[in-house]
């Protein structure tokens, strides 16, 4: 895994995460 998909993996999880924490 190159170091640009580990970014946007990460940042796409953290995304997710601030989601769920405001909508549930």
């Amino acid at each position: 895994m190159s170091i640009l998909q580990s970014f946007v993996f990460t940042s796409v999880l953290d995304y997710h995460s601030q989601w769920l924490v405001h909508h549930v």
